[in-house]
Formats: structure tokens, sequence, C-alpha cells
């Protein structure tokens, strides 16, 4: 007893051992998990042309919340930007969105100055020129009404009503064609239409669902309320790109297939669930980090497969608990613990077991420690891809601006008259056109913010100015940069990148240097075009580069700037505060134009000080690398754009000292380096936690492992003990015969068992004695049913009695066995009745109580169905090659035939006896069509069975036994056995008849043409939606041409559906009577005929109609008179003039139908009935 409590208690202690392991796993496995996995695969052609472009710019709707919109600062923002953000993780912040009308932006996607466009429906006539990636978004279209009325569930409950509709959708179409009695009223916008609904001016809305929801949302229209679906296909929006940019689509559509499953979702409950959108707070901007931060705390359900994967850990390891339970009853293992080897191994074992934890964590640690400065570069790289993206728009807007302000006609007009003035100092400032320009300037609405101006005449001399210091003076952009100043004054606007001021512009030096300063330049044009001077504003790099580079406020220590060439800071860090305490800064002093980009050395927020001045610490490895990006991007002749991002993601000291990580990169249209950087300890912080625990974890296991071991030993050395003595007192030996006869059973039932064939083993009587899992499957009966049970069972109930004479004849005769029965083919039956095709081998075995028979049985119904299948592959081969119309041969490498159809002889003259084994070119096609030689070489099917070429001919001559020559078309097939060619098929068919008919055709064809334009019947085929083919009585009929929509032409579903299924059926409708809606919407009997056919490799149908409505009234009208002629016959004898009369005007309107006259009327009397 006290031995099963000691064992209990130590397979518990090496399962909590256990357990403790899987705790410590599933947690570095958590930590692991935290980090998304953003790898994408690429084709190497799609990574070339990734590597080419560093901007890949995206056109987006600016005005269609909340798919794509720009909020009140002007940025994109919606569904579709969202995305674009999220893509950007994985892109490294390569695309940018560039918002306006979808008109416009799919006509720069079309002239190449877009790369791509969004919230695009893929349609038929579009994929021509353009790529489609995956749909992204699929939104119905809904009717929004009055909450107050009648609920609209579908749109013909719209009939008669006023519907308000967005300028230039689909949906107008689509109500104008399929429901022409509602009346359409467009607006520009879904804003206005909703507001026409609250106004009364319309009945209902029918749109995008979504965009009305925001809408209705933003608005606060209460009053309003979304009715029933369109319909139609709602907005299915994806993704399109132009046809010669293929790797373009492939990278954007592997992009938006690798954005996780719940960002998706969390994006759309973003907008989809706001009970107030965000652009209508102020102040209030929706980033991508908003999105960062949402999608992981949708993260949740990525740990659902991390506890199911503890649960079946824990299952297992219980399963281990009660198997070491089980073994440990068995004394011989138990006679193993506490013995010397055993201990050895047990602190092998554990020193092992230390190692590989101690291994594992640290591998792990590396692995999660990369993975988190690999997210952190991700975002590093996200966040200088959206200062990039401000800096863009912003130079685009000034630079738009900037052309507008140069055509400004009062402008030109002071222009005009500043360069009448001489170019002198005293006699520009006492002129009223320099007061008039600064006015100008000082006053204009339109004039973004600025610290001054210069007009610039084409000497290069500044004319006007805020200041008077340097009126009359060589302009500083002339000295500075004369080549920007050049292209002004050939009309372009541009930007000049910073340069060293002319004066102090706040009155005084900053630390004895004048500060840098930025323009934008535009030239000064009148109507005509012609260029009077260039026009610069001065902006403040300090303010304008501060609201550039201002923090998403994500991080605590991140910090974005910019900084000049020389390594000068141009806009605020975040950390003036510390850089004053350190003593870098005045009280009142800035960054920006202030600080420089050294390295001091050490950390100096941790005290560290050095004696050397600013001026001679070495740039920061930021700075240096930025510079070199400018200075390769001029190398190389690139002055525009931005470069490639650096990294360094090892950590190096910035302005401060401090240890950072940092992105950065050098914008040549500002000439300006842009950077952002994050404390190391801040980025690596979550790591150095996740350490931590783990390492706290692996070292509480790792002890209470080492414990668990030791009691473990303890306790198995007194268990040996105790089992040492128990098994001395054991029986130890065991009857010789028996184990010899026990070894022997079980290696024959072994050596049975493995047998590959269904193995029985019977008796003389029949008994099965015998049998193995192979015939438990082939026979599908268990084992206890075939043990005891009489071979027969196993054969047909048919053959039973023959099978028992035939079993019988083995047993008892000799001569018979000796014979040997192997490969016999048999039938044999399974417990299902199926009747199973077999081969058995039968073999004799002699022991003392008798002859058993051994049979093995395989199943050889795959060989009976191959074999089957083989002849009736060769005999449907033999009977296609008799009965096809085409001639075929076959020849082998040397061109010589071997096999002929009977139809080749035929059409060549030949019988098969005179082409076999023959050389086919000498024979048939030694001659052109124009009778001059034609060489082997130059042959087709040369080609084919020589070098392995598929050729196809649709016209050459070839040549019969009797030397006449006959056209035809063939094809040469390769015959490839074993990769090596073995020869060709040649298949010909005589076309002498057909190129004889196509000239018939050809005539008649335009003979037909002239028939069907001038026929009175209505003849059109369709396909698909679309009317392809309608000659002009089809038109007029129905007031429907060629390329339009398929209308609904008939006046009772029932009549289109049967046609409709007929069609489908592959059969035809001969002289079918229905009524059709024909022209003006007037219902018309029709006599209608209906095929199906295949028209230019399209499904479709080919219609006659005839318009009988004339006809038809007529025949109800002689039908009227003739029952009215058969009343008076019953009713009234004798009227015989009433008769005459009513016979006579049957006749006139026979006549008028151009058929006999039904009565012939001979006095006063009719000589015969009616012919009804």
């Amino acid at each position: 007893m006290e031995f099963t409590k000691w064992k209990t208690w130590m397979v518990l202690l090496i399962t909590l051992w256990l357990m403790a392991v899987v705790a410590a796993s599933a947690a570095i496995a958590s930590s692991a998990a935290d980090v998304p996995d953003t790898s994408l695969v690429f084709t190497p052609q799609e990574t070339q042309w990734l590597n080419s472009r560093t901007r890949i710019r995206i056109g987006a709707m600016d005005a269609w919340p909340p798919m794509n919109f720009l909020n009140h600062n002007g940025e994109p923002d919606g569904i579709g930007a969202d995305y674009i953000r999220e893509m950007n993780r994985l892109l490294d912040g390569r695309l940018k969105i560039v918002s306006g009308p979808f008109k416009a932006n799919l006509e720069k996607v079309k002239q190449g100055d877009l790369d791509a466009i969004m919230d695009i429906t893929p349609k038929p006539e579009r994929k021509v020129y353009l790529h489609f990636t995956r749909v992204y978004l699929d939104i119905p279209h809904v009717m929004v009404g009055p909450k107050e009325g009648p609920y609209y569930k579908s749109e013909t409950d719209l009939s008669g009503k006023i519907v308000a509709l967005e300028e230039g959708f689909y949906n107008i179409v689509y109500f104008q064609k399929n429901f022409p009695d509602v009346t359409i009223r467009t607006y520009p916008n879904t804003s206005l239409a909703l507001d026409a609904v609250v106004r009364g001016e319309a009945d209902a809305y029918a749109g995008n669902r979504a965009v009305a929801a925001h809408i209705m949302e933003k608005e606060l229209m209460a009053t309003l309320k979304f009715h029933g679906r369109l319909n139609k296909p709602g907005s299915v929006l994806a993704m399109a790109v132009p046809k010669n940019l293929p790797e373009l689509a492939g990278i954007l559509d592997k992009t938006l297939g690798a954005i996780a499953e719940e960002r998706k979702q969390a994006i759309r409950r973003k907008w989809a669930g706001l009970t107030v959108a965000a652009d209508t707070v102020p102040n209030v901007t929706r980033t991508g980090d908003d999105a960062i931060r949402m999608g992981r705390g949708a993260r949740v359900t990525d740990r659902i497969p991390l506890g199911i994967t503890g649960v079946v850990v824990l299952a297992v390891v219980a399963a281990v608990f009660f198997m070491l339970v089980r073994m440990l009853r068995r004394e011989s293992v138990a006679m193993s613990f506490g013995s010397p080897w055993f201990r050895g191994m047990v602190l092998v074992g554990l020193g092992v077991f230390i190692l590989v934890v101690a291994g594992l964590g640290w591998l792990l640690m590396e692995r999660t420690r990369g993975a988190v400065i690999g997210n952190t570069a991700s975002n590093l790289k996200l966040v200088l891809s959206l200062i990039q993206d401000r800096t863009d728009m912003w130079l685009e807007e000034r630079t738009a601006l900037m052309k507008r302000l140069g055509k400004d006609p009062e402008l030109v007009a002071i222009t005009r008259r500043l360069l009448a003035v001489p170019p002198q100092k005293q006699a520009l400032l006492a002129s009223e056109a320099l007061a008039d320009a600064r006015s100008f300037f000082r006053n204009s609405p339109d004039i973004f913010q600025n610290i001054g101006f210069f007009i610039i005449s084409p000497d290069r001399i500044s004319l006007g100015s805020m200041r008077d210091t340097n009126i009359g003076t060589r302009n500083l952009i002339a000295d500075q940069y004369p080549a920007i100043l050049d292209r002004a004054f050939q009309g372009e606007a541009g930007f000049v990148p910073p340069i060293t001021s002319d004066v102090h512009l706040t009155g005084e030096s900053i630390r004895g240097r004048k500060p840098p300063t930025m323009f934008f330049i535009s030239p000064i044009q009148d109507l005509k075009g012609n260029i009077l001077a260039a026009m610069t504003l001065r902006i403040d790099p300090v303010k304008d580069l501060s609201r550039l580079t201002r923090s998403p406020g994500r991080w605590k220590t991140d910090d974005l700037y910019a900084f000049d060439r020389s390594g000068r800071m141009l806009s605020s860090s975040r950390f003036e505060d510390q850089l004053r305490d350190m003593g870098m800064l005045g009280p009142n002093e800035s960054s920006a134009l202030t600080i420089d980009l050294r390295d001091p050395g050490g950390d100096m927020t941790r005290g560290y000080r050095t004696g050397k001045s600013r001026e001679d610490m070495p740039l920061t490895r930021l700075a240096q690398q930025a510079v070199v990006l400018r200075r390769q991007m001029t190398d190389l002749g690139i002055f525009q754009g931005a470069s490639a991002v650096g990294m360094d993601m090892d950590g190096y000291p910035d302005y401060r000292g401090v240890p950072v990580f940092g992105a950065w990169l050098w914008n040549r249209d500002l000439d300006v380096g842009l950077a952002v950087e994050i404390d190391k300890a801040e980025a690596l912080e979550g790591f150095y936690w996740i350490r931590k625990t783990v390492f706290g974890i692996l070292g509480g296991t790792l002890v209470l492992s080492v414990f668990s071991v030791l009691l473990v030993l303890v306790l198995g050395e007194r268990a040996r003990r105790v089992l040492e003595t128990a098994r001395d007192n054991k029986e130890t030996k065991v009857a010789e015969r028996t184990l010899e006869l026990q070894e022997n059973q079980e290696r024959f039932a072994a050596l049975l068992e493995s047998a590959p064939d269904a193995m029985v083993v019977s008796d003389e009587s029949g008994e099965i004695v015998l049998v193995n899992s192979e015939t438990e499957k082939l026979f599908e009966y268990g084992r206890a049913e075939l043990l005891g049970a009489s071979v027969d069972l196993l054969v047909p109930e048919t053959v039973r009695g023959s099978h028992h004479e035939k079993r019988s004849l083995y047993h008892g005769d000799e001569n018979v066995r000796a014979k040997g029965a192997a490969g016999l083919e048999l039938t044999a039956q399974s417990k299902s009745g199926t009747l199973i095709p077999v081969e058995i081998s039968l073999s004799p075995i002699k022991n003392r109580s008798g002859i058993l028979v051994v049979a093995s049985i395989r199943d050889i119904t795959e060989r009976k169905e191959a074999e089957a299948a083989l002849r009736a592959s060769e005999e449907s081969f033999r009977l296609i090659l008799e009965s096809v119309g085409d001639g075929i041969f076959g020849v082998d490498t040397e061109g010589c035939v071997t096999f002929v159809n009977p139809s080749a002889g035929r059409l060549l003259g030949y019988d098969t006896d005179e082409l076999i084994s023959r050389p086919i070119h000498d024979k048939i096609h030694h001659t052109h069509t124009d009778g001059t030689h034609y060489p082997v070489e130059d042959c087709p099917m040369f080609r084919a069975y020589s070098r392995g070429t598929r050729e196809t001919i649709s016209d050459e001559m070839l040549w019969r036994k009797d030397g006449t020559g006959f056209h035809v078309e063939y094809s040469a097939v390769p015959v490839i056995k074993d990769g090596r060619i073995s020869g060709a098929v040649i298949t010909f068919r005589d076309i002498t008849e057909r190129r004889a008919m196509e000239a018939v055709l050809a005539g008649e064809r335009e003979q037909l043409q002239r028939i069907l334009d001038t026929s009175p019947v209505g003849v059109a085929i369709t396909t698909g939606d679309s009317v392809r083919f309608a000659n002009p009585r089809f038109t007029d009929m129905f007031d429907v041409q060629e390329g339009d929509d398929t209308p609904d032409l008939y006046a009772e579903d029932a009549d289109r559906d049967r046609i409709a299924a007929t069609l489908a059926c592959g059969r035809r409708i001969d002289n079918m009577e229905l009524k059709m809606i024909g022209k003006n919407r007037r219902i018309r009997d029709m006599l209608v005929t209906y095929m199906p056919i295949d028209y230019q490799g399209e499904t479709g149908g080919l219609g006659w109609i005839m318009d009988i409505t004339d006809r038809k009234q007529a025949e109800q009208e002689i039908r009227d008179r003739l029952e009215e002629l058969n009343r008076f016959r019953r009713l009234a004898v004798g009227r015989e003039n009433k008769m005459i009369q009513l016979k006579k005007e049957i006749n006139e309107l026979s006549g008028r139908l151009g058929e006999a006259q039904r009565y012939k009327i001979v006095g006063k009397s009719d000589t015969g009935d009616a012919d009804a």
C-alpha cells in the first residue's frame, strides 16, 4: 500500500514539472505572437519593380464619405484611406493618396499620371485597359425615405414617385431603363440628394447604404430611415492599375490579401458604427495610429489557437501521467529506479534539459527582440511616409496657389508699373508701384501665411520687397540657386530650398548666424502668357516645417524633425524642456535653427557633459547618412522627389546623446532631411518586460524541475530495494516447451499478419482456423465471424456446391496437391454480397493434426478494370480511325508511315500497303501549288517529327497517286514518349469543296443581308444581356438598336420563363404566338420562332418575330361573323337575304386578307356550307 502511494506522488510531481514547462513555453509563444507578421511573398519581377519605386500614387475620391474624402485638415480620410494605411505598414510607406474626382482620377490613370485608382467597380469594358485587384468592399444599394409614410420595399413601389439621385451615377440609367414611370431628379452629391428628401422635393433617395448612413448621422437627418434594397448589385469596390503595370497589380492584390481579417473588420466598424463622425468634432483627426491601436485591441482572438494548443498539451501530459502509472506497475521497470546507472542518466538528462531550455529561451527572446525591432522599424517608416505625404501635399498646394497668384490681373498691373521705374533703390522706394505691391501682398486674402515677398526683374534685381534693405539689389536667389530662378522665368513655379537669409528676419542674429529662409517662386504672366518678372513668397521654416513634422502622439519619446544639409534643425524638437535643462537652449530660445544634429559623446540626460564646443562634435549618424543620401541623389542628377528611407535599428546616439532608433530620408524638392527617432529604451520596453517575465518563469521551472528529479531519485532508490526483495521470492522458470510453442505461434502469426495479401488457413473439413487483417478488409467480416466458419462462406452461393467437391478432391488426392494451384483467377463474395475478382494461390501444410491449406488471396479488381479499359480504348481508337472522315496517318522520326486510316488512303488514292513504311513526303507532298519542288526540310510535317514543333497549316496541296493535287488543311502533332520524339501524327482534310463553297457563300451573304434589311419579319440575335444583331424591322418594332441591353419584351412573365427554359435546354421554338411589348410600350400579337445558336464564340439566341396583330384582329372579326351566321341559321330559317349579306361581308374580309372566298353566292341562296 505504501509503495503504491509513493509511486502516485512521484508521478504527480513529474506531471507538475511538465505542466510548468508547458506554461513557460506558452508564455514565450504568447510574447512572440504579440508581434504581427507582416511578411509578403512577391515574384522576382514584382520585387524588382517595387525596389525601383519609392512612391506609388493612388487616386482616391475627395468627396465620397465614408469611402474616401478630405477631412477638415484637408487630409485623405475614410475606409479607403485606412486600407492604404494598413497596406503602407506592409510596403514601407510607399503608397501615397492623391485625392480628386473619380473621372479626373480615372483619366490620370489612363494618361500615366497616377499609378493606380481606388473606389472603382470591375466592369468588362474597363478590363480592356485596367488590371483589377480583389474586391475590398461590397456595399448594397438601398432606398431612403421619410420615417412617416409608405414603406418602399422594392423599386416598383416608387412608381409615380420622385427619386433623388447623384449626378453621373449608374443608378440614373438603371431607373430610366427598368422603371421609366419613376421621375428622376439629379443632385451634385449624396448630401444634397438626401437633403431633397428631407425638404420634400423628392419622395425617396436610392444609393450606397454606407454613404447614406454616414451623411444621415453627420447631418442629423433624423426624419429619414432606410427602406428596401435595390434589386441590383451594390457598390463593389476594388483597386485598378493600367494594363502596362501587371507587377503593381500583383503587389497591390497580395498586400490587400495580407491585411488581417480583424483589421478589415475594425476599419468597417470604425466607419459604420460611430455615433459622431470624427471630422465633425473640432481638432480631431483620425490617424493611422488610431487604426493600429484598434487593431491591437482586436487581436484577442489571436490567442484562441494558443489556448487550444495549451489544452491539447495538457491532455497529452495527463495521458503521459496515466501511462507512467500503468508502466510503474510492472516490476521490471520499477526495478530500474534508484540504480546507479539510472541516477547517472537522470542527472545527465537534467543537465541537457537545462541547456535546452536555456538555449530555447535565448533563441525565443532573440526572435522576439527581432520581431519587436522589426515592428518598430515598420512604424517608423510609416510615420516617415506620413511626414513625406504631408510635405508633398503642402508643396503641391502652395505651388498651385503661386501659379494662380502669378496671373492675378492686379499683380500683373503693379509689376508692369514697377518695371517702368528705374531699378535704383531710391527710385523704387519712392515709387507708388512699390507701395501698391506691398499693400497687395499684405492685404490679399488668397495669399498663404508668409513673412515677405520679392518681385524680381529679368535682370535679377529685387524690384519689390517688404524690407527696404534689399530693394534695388541683386536678389539672393540669383546667387545661391540661379537655376531655380532661371526656371521661373521659363514659366515654372516651384520651391526654393533653405538658403542663408540676406537679413535678420527677427531683428537679431541667432547665435551670430543669419538664419536659413525658404521661398515659393512663380513667374508673373499677363493674359497672353508673357513672363514679366518672377515673384517669391518668403516663408518661416520654423512654423511651416514644425507643423509638417508634428508627432502623431503614439509614443512618449518619438522625435520628428527636419534639418538642412549642414545638420541644423529646421523644426522644433519635442525635447526643448530637456535641452534647456541641459543648457543647450536659452530660456526663450527655440530649438529650430539653433540645435545642430551632433553627437555629444554621452547621454546628456543622465548628467554627461563634455568640454568640447558644439561645432567640434561630429554629426549624428542620422545626419551623416542623410547628407550621404543627398550627395548620392546629386551625383545621379536627381533634384526632385525623395530618396530611399535610411534606417538604423541597432541604436545610435542622437543630438542629446540618448540611444535611439531612427529612420530618415532626403526630400530633394525642399532640399531638407526628414527624420523620426524614438528612444531605444521605449521601443524595447515591452521586450524587456517579456524577457523578465519569461526568464522568471523559466528560472522557477528549472528550480522546481531539479527538486522534483532529485526527489524522484531518492524515492526510486527505496522502490528498487523493495522490488529486488520481491523479485527474489518470485518464480523464475517457465516450462521450455510452453515457451517454444508460444514463440512459434507468435512468429507464424507475425508472418501471416505482415503479408500484403489476404491469408486464410483452413483445415481438412474446410473450417477457417486463422486469418490476417487483410482478409477482414477484403471480405468485410470481423475476425470472430471468420474463425470457425466454413471457407465456403467466401465464395459465391451459385458455386458453393462445386467448390465443396473441388476442395474435397484437393485434400484427398496427393497428386492434385503436387501439381500446385498458383495464380487461379476466381470470383469471391464479401459479406455485403459484392462479387470480387481475385487471384488465389494454395499451399498445403502437413502437421500432426492433418493437412492445413494456406490460401493467398489477392484482389485484382483494379487490374481487371484496367484491362477492360485498355481493350475499350484500343477498340475506340480503331473505330475512330476507321470512321472519321478526315485523313489520319502516323510517321516515325524518319518520316516513314507507321499507320494510316481508310479515309487517308481513299483521299490519296493509295492502298494502305502502298504507304506503310515508306517516306510520306516523296509520296504526297513533293511539289508546291505552283509546281515547284517542295524540299522536305521546308515541310511542316518534317518539323513536327524531327524538331517536336506543333504545326497547323490552313491551306496547302497534297498529291494523289494519279498525280492530281487537292487543297487540304492539316495539323502535324509530335509524339513524345519518355521525353523524346518518337514520330508525329498528321490529320488532314480535303477543303476543295469548302473553298468553292466559301466563294459562293460570300455572294450569298450579301444577298442574305439585303433580304434581312428589307424583310417584314423582325430578326435579332442576343448574347448574354445585349443585342448583337437587329435588322431594321426589329428596330422599328421594338425601338432597340444593336449594342443595347436586352429589353424585357414579354407581356407575360410565364412566356419569358418558358422560352428561356426551352432555349437553355438547347431546343428551338417554332411559330409560337404570344403577346409582346412593342414600340411605345404597346402590347402586340407576335408570331415568333427562336433557336439557340453559338454567335462568335458566345452562347446566344436567334429570333424571327412577325407582328400578326392586324391578322389576329381580322380573324377574330371573321369568327364573330361566323358565329353570327350560325346563330341566324339556327334561329332564323328563311332569312336568306341576311345570310347572303353576311357571306358577302365574309368573302370581302377574306379577300382583304389575300385568301380565297369562302362562299359562292348564286342568286339568293348559297351552294355550299361555310368552309370553316
